[in-house]
């Protein structure tokens, strides 16, 4: 009997071995996935990325794919610098976290304790408006990115544009995202740190943490010796409508000017690479300890990955299940693990940075080329199913499958606009009348061209437009953006005083909010 039993006991021992054994085997092969990225690059035209996995406080996977420099050939590093956007949010409010620590901060009370000066559409959102209403996206008023005026000289100054914005959904209603939430948040830490965001997270986040060639304009980066051109699709070169990937594919890539949000920066001015986000992305999977300590504590670590409002969009895979958002963190739980991440776009720059807070996991993808985000998840979720061991989804094809139908839904939309379109109307005045400048408290001046009789819409703002203006019927006008798919994009309605004058003129700037009216 008892030889028996000890003969049962080697059976189970040699059987749990080899189980131990196969989920010791590391479900993620480097090499395999260098190969995965690289067919990830062709199939989205893209054209220079950076990818860093960590675990267990540990790099696993640093590398550059392509060009940095397309013209000169220069290959991406982990040393090269991209635009990170909004993946900057989190070190703002990381900032905010420490000021918390510190007792100078408390996220469930009223901003305008910290920052007097604030004031809003709704006095009673003024006067209510949190730290964590802030950070989370819920203050009612939407994104309103046309209101960010590159010639604000100081946070302050752009600050006071908020009064300007008229909300569209009740206070904590509903979650819009809004770049202004962060430069509100950068103006706090300004006036209760005693430092500028820009020298606060220089101070207190990239010396500590030993992020040595992060940066917070796109000044600095250009003269870094290792740093990534900016660059976009070149939908100019499209000689008809697209109808799918491949159409997309075959346009050609651009390069662009860098984009500097200035006194925005706190919502996405940040630039850094693999070798400096490495040290961010252990910091935060360390609960706040860094290299120099702890820097904050592991309480307000966790308020920030915690879900605080739902994001409310409508569940398109399974294996996603609805997201919410914390303090600059999304919150997605990703095949039942819980799945810390957020996105970053600015001009020319694509990002993504990802974090599994209780298997201690983190990514980072940095890319230069804009509005790429289908290659930064496609990438991202196929390097999660491989870092945790499980079966392998399609990502890139399933996006690939959506985009025909985006593109289909462009071409209705402008097809059902020219529907209602009253055709054979003419200019209610000669177009000299609708030519001058229009101005709005809240956004950036609105100017209207004519030459060579042909009536232009210039703005100054984050970037120079200048587009031609299309009659569309009466006094309403279209612009015409080559930049976008679809072409057409915004229509703008003069309007006329009981004098007969050309005064206003009417844009709709934001999704699902009344029109922005220009006073001439």
């Amino acid at each position: 009997m008892k030889k028996i039993t000890g003969f049962v006991i080697l059976i189970v021992l040699v059987c749990l071995c080899s189980v131990t054994g196969a989920f010791a085997q590391d479900p993620f092969e480097a090499k395999e996935f260098k190969a995965f990225v690289d067919r990830e690059m062709k199939a989205w035209k893209v054209p220079g990325a950076a990818v860093l996995i960590v675990r267990e406080g540990k790099i696993i996977f640093s590398e550059g794919f392509g060009y940095r420099d397309i013209q000169n050939k220069k290959p991406v590093t982990p040393k090269t610098l991209f635009g990170i956007g909004s993946c900057s949010k989190a070190f703002t409010a990381m900032l905010l976290a420490m000021l918390a620590d510190e007792k100078k901060v408390d996220f469930d009370r009223p901003v305008r304790e910290y920052y007097p000066l604030l004031k809003l559409y709704d006095p009673y959102v003024t006067e209510h408006l949190t730290i964590k209403d802030i950070l989370s996206h819920r203050s009612g008023i939407p994104r309103y990115d046309m209101a960010m005026d590159s010639r604000d000289t100081n946070r302050e100054k752009a600050i006071t544009r908020l009064k300007y914005l008229k909300p569209n959904a009740g206070f904590r209603e509903r979650f819009q995202y809004n770049n202004f939430h962060y430069a509100l948040a950068g103006g706090i830490i300004d006036q209760v740190s005693g430092l500028l965001w820009e020298k606060a997270v220089m101070e207190r986040i990239f010396k500590p943490l030993e992020m040595s060639s992060s940066n917070t304009t796109p000044n600095d980066s250009k003269k870094f010796p290792d740093h990534a051109l900016p660059y976009k699709l070149d939908l100019k070169a499209l000689k008809q409508f697209p109808e799918t990937r491949e159409d997309l594919l075959h346009v050609p890539l651009k390069e662009i000017p860098f984009t500097d949000i200035g006194v925005y920066g706190p919502a996405g001015s940040i630039n850094s690479n693999l070798e400096d986000m490495a040290n961010w992305v252990i910091f935060l999977l360390n609960e706040g300890r860094g290299k120099a300590g702890q820097l904050v504590s592991k309480k307000n670590l966790i308020q920030s990955l915690a879900p605080q409002m739902v994001i409310g969009t409508p569940v398109k895979y399974e294996e996603i299940l609805p997201s919410s958002y914390g303090l600059a963190w999304g919150i997605t739980p990703y095949r039942g693990q819980y799945l810390v991440n957020h996105g970053g776009m600015i001009d020319g720059f694509t990002a993504q940075v990802g974090l599994f807070p209780f298997k201690k996991i983190g990514l980072v993808i940095l890319t230069n080329r804009s509005n790429n985000d289908e290659f930064t998840l496609s990438v991202a979720y196929g390097a999660y199913d491989r870092l945790l061991g499980l079966s392998r989804i399609p990502w890139s094809q399933r996006f690939s499958q959506e985009i025909p139908q985006a593109l289909a839904g462009l071409k209705k939309k402008e097809a059902d606009e020219e529907k209602t379109r009253k055709k054979d109307t003419q200019p209610s005045r000669p177009l000299s009348a609708y030519a001058g400048k229009y101005d709005h408290p809240g956004f950036w001046p609105v100017n209207i061209e004519l030459k060579d009789n042909q009536l232009y819409f210039l703005v100054s703002g984050q970037e120079e437009i200048r587009r031609p203006l299309r009659h569309y019927h009466y006094d309403t006008f279209k612009t015409w953006d080559e930049d976008k798919v679809g072409g057409i994009h915004i229509k703008i309605t003069f309007l006329l005083n009981d004098q007969g004058d050309v005064d206003k003129l009417s844009i709709p700037l934001q999704a699902e909010a009344e029109d922005i009216v220009f006073k001439k």
